[in-house]
């Protein structure tokens, strides 16, 4: 009984256990922090590609935009009030920019829908409608509309796609 009794009040080897469960406990921390760390790391590479696309997408809107308004000053044919979509990517409101599938890029189907952007694999594209009733102000026997145009900005990318849609009004002059 002596011999059991000394053996279970024997402490040598205690130390090695309690450094043995200590090593243990930190090879989990450290293993969690690094499959944490990659995680968050993905995460932020996924948000830089998105915002790129983004920025990229809203670019290419704005692209169209001041387009229309440059040719609403300079030269409102390219921009009739009176005929839907007489620019090369500017079209009636009937057409549906919102379903990019269906956008023409090439001129393939007859007409393009959208234009190339000054952005790599970056497309614009634009629809109006003229004025509405009492919209409208005559100056020295030309007539200024107001018109609603939606510019849209497409960014196509490996990762994933991003469409852009901004509404304005301005005014077109046109004889």
């Amino acid at each position: 009984m002596r011999k059991i009794l000394s053996i279970i009040n024997n402490e040598q080897g205690s130390a090695l256990l309690l450094t043995f469960v200590i090593l243990v406990l930190l090879t989990i921390v450290g293993t969690s922090s690094i499959n944490t760390s990659s995680i968050e790391t993905k995460i932020v590479i996924n948000d830089k590609l998105y915002r790129e696309s983004f920025f990229k997408a809203e670019a290419a809107a704005f692209e169209a935009a001041q387009k229309i308004k440059n040719n609403a000053i300079s030269n409102p044919a390219k921009v009739n009030a009176n005929t839907n979509g007489t620019d090369d990517y500017v079209n009636p409101e009937s057409v549906n920019l919102r379903d990019v599938t269906g956008w023409d890029f090439d001129g393939q189907n007859g007409d393009d829908t959208a234009a190339t952007s000054s952005v790599a694999d970056t497309y614009y594209a634009a629809s109006f409608s003229p004025g509405s009733q009492g919209g409208s102000i005559n100056v020295a026997k030309s007539e200024a509309i107001m018109c609603d145009f939606t510019a849209h900005g497409y960014h196509n990318s490996k990762k994933g796609n991003v469409h852009i849609e901004i509404g304005f009004k301005t005014r077109v002059l046109y004889q």
